[in-house]
């Protein structure tokens, strides 16, 4: 992920976290652009002594910015013993621009045929009490902030609520932490499109997995195309492959257990409200 005008000082030396120490004149911090727990490209530089890194980095507080992957660095590419404090800033590195390359190429699997359009299939899809379902789907607009989830209850499911989420896709392409969870529960003892809020949280063009899970075991209505789903919708069946997790309840976790877990569950009617 990447954001303009990210730039911090720090008093961090050695291979540990950074302690970052506010924005620089004219920049914003880390947890301005990005807030915890988001991964983000950062660079940090020591001049004075010629030394560089750059890897994938997010912030676990809002002052410490933990070196999740190094990518590059003038340490064979391993984490740099930073012997003087150096500086922190958001920018891509050329590994980021090959991954978005990798990307695009590979944004489609062999054997599945992509739709330019989603379309509404009388089928429901009936949900499992308590189990928490990762759907994943590519977001191909602009920057965007977005307020709230919509979903289309088709069968009702007496006293039965529904949750919905939004998780940042990892690098192996799973579910990996949540961004954001409804303001509120949809209530699915009724049929009918329900929206829900939630805070007003920026999404950049990229992959992402809706989650939801209920109480109850409503029906949702099934989108029988979709665009460009990662894992691919068959389009003689419209089965997409999404990933499952059994739960006591319907609580998300911030971050999946998934066990290696994964089912055949259509492409849901679930949609973003674009603020």
């Amino acid at each position: 992920m990447l954001a303009n005008r990210v730039k911090e000082t720090t008093a961090t030396t050695g291979t540990g976290s950074f302690t970052t120490a506010g924005a620089v004149a004219g920049f914003v911090t880390f947890n301005t652009a990005f807030g915890t727990n988001r991964k983000f490209h950062y660079w940090a530089v020591n001049e004075t002594n010629d030394e560089w890194e750059t890897g994938i980095g997010y912030l676990s507080a809002s002052t410490t910015l933990v070196r999740d992957t190094v990518l590059s660095s003038t340490n064979s590419d391993a984490a740099v013993n930073f012997t003087t404090a150096p500086s922190l800033f958001c920018a891509p590195s050329e590994s980021a621009f090959a991954s978005i390359v990798h990307a695009a190429n590979n944004s489609v699997l062999p054997g599945y045929t992509p739709s330019v359009h989603v379309t509404e299939e009388t089928t429901n899809l009936t949900m499992v009490a308590n189990r928490v379902y990762y759907s994943p789907f590519l977001y191909l607009g602009q920057v965007s902030t977005f307020s709230g989830f919509q979903v289309r209850v088709a069968t009702a499911a007496a006293s039965s609520l529904i949750r919905i989420s939004l998780y940042d896709a990892s690098g192996d392409f799973k579910p990996e932490t949540k961004i954001v969870t409804c303001t509120s529960d949809f209530d699915s003892s009724t049929t009918g499109t329900k929206t829900q809020a939630c805070t007003a949280t920026t999404i950049y063009p990229g992959w992402y997995f809706v989650c939801y899970s209920s109480d109850g075991t409503p029906a949702i209505r099934q989108a029988s195309q979709q665009v460009f789903s990662p894992l691919g919708i068959d389009s003689s069946n419209n089965i997409n492959k999404c990933y499952t997790e059994n739960g006591a309840d319907i609580s998300h976790p911030a971050a999946p257990t998934l066990a290696g877990t994964s089912a055949n569950f259509g492409a849901t009617h679930i949609g973003l409200n674009i603020a």
